[in-house]
């Protein structure tokens, strides 16, 4: 059981709307209403939201409290509820410590005793799921990395997974992402690209990986994606072949054997050892 910090505040986890601004709850309204001390990404943009909201800013201290600063700013925080005052925790959108900072805060605040409240909102994660109409549960995988073997490694889990799997991605780089799932997963794999949620122009996009690449052809996106991506189909070994020519061109860009090996061996499921062999015996066609 936790130990509470006695005459402590309390660090209050609010969320706000992802999209349209008719979505903030009553409750998040009353507690931002009697903030004084906000915690959030941007200041600027929380001020202006108390603006949309029609809210009194003008007793309120906007606390920066993004990536950068996180955990370097959390025992400040700390301090100030350890003390008595109360914190308010926001993103820019959505439900902090999600996706974006607040997990360390919400964390450090715990081991001190202080008591966490969480004001409850939908998000765009939640959203997107129940829009999908894919059943039997899901993995948030959040941003997935942009290049390397740690991106190599989620494509090859999604390629796998039996479970839907939900993931953001900025609008400038959804299309090569789609491409890359598409060709790890199959172009038929059941999926969905949804912009702009609870948004005037809400998009949903799909209903396979290949139908969602044809959409996006030659189109410049706008607004924040959410990708979800039905779960592998029932029988499916999952093992997927990397073909000569995509080992070549790995080669080609200087990859190590080893490498490209591990990769492959990752991907088709086959041992390390036998990649190994194909794909040296490959390097010097």
């Amino acid at each position: 059981m936790e130990k509470r910090q006695v005459n402590s505040g309390t660090l209050c986890v609010v969320g706000v709307p992802y999209g349209n601004l008719g979505d903030v709850t009553l409750r998040a309204l009353d507690v931002l209403r009697a903030a004084r001390v906000v915690a959030c990404e941007d200041t600027r943009q929380t001020s202006k939201l108390f603006d949309l909201l029609g809210l009194d800013k003008r007793d309120v201290q906007f606390v920066r409290h993004d990536k950068e600063v996180e955990r370097a700013g959390a025992a400040a925080l700390v301090a100030k509820m350890v003390s008595g005052e109360d914190v308010v925790l926001v993103s820019d959108t959505g439900m902090p410590a999600v996706s974006d900072p607040g997990a360390a805060l919400i964390a450090a605040a715990r081991a001190a005793g202080v008591p966490v409240d969480v004001v409850g909102a939908g998000t765009a994660v939640t959203h997107a799921v129940v829009g999908s109409g894919f059943e039997g549960g899901y993995v948030f995988l959040g941003f997935i990395p942009r290049k390397g073997k740690e991106r190599e490694a989620v494509l090859a889990r999604v390629a796998r997974e039996g479970l839907t799997c939900v993931l953001y991605e900025s609008p400038n780089r959804v299309a090569v992402t789609v491409a890359d799932f598409s060709k790890m997963c199959g172009s038929e794999r059941p999926a969905y690209v949804a912009r702009e949620l609870t948004k005037m122009h809400e998009e949903w996009l799909g209903a396979t990986l290949g139908e969602i690449m044809a959409a996006l052809e030659g189109r410049e996106v706008k607004g924040e994606c959410v990708m979800i991506i039905g779960g592998e189909v029932e029988g499916d070994t999952g093992a997927l072949d990397v073909s000569d020519d995509d080992i070549k061109l790995r080669l080609a860009a200087g990859e190590k054997v080893k490498a490209v090996a591990d990769f492959v061996a990752m991907v088709s499921g086959i041992s390390r050892r036998e990649a190994y062999t194909r794909v040296e015996g490959l390097k010097g066609e």
